[in-house]
């Protein structure tokens, strides 16, 4: 359990406030538990995630 909120922390807000902001066109986050997948609309995008 104090993982997943400890992942909400880490993963999702680092997505919402840093990423999604950053992206050229639509980005995704999808979590369930400690999984994750990542979806861009652009391959471009998706790179620089990548990269980061």
């Amino acid at each position: 359990m104090l993982a997943n909120i400890l992942l909400h922390e880490v993963l999702d807000a680092w997505f919402q406030d840093e990423v999604k902001p950053r992206l050229r066109g639509q980005g995704t986050l999808v979590r369930y538990a400690d999984d994750a997948v990542m979806m861009f609309s652009t391959e471009a995008d998706a790179k620089r995630v990548f990269d980061v």
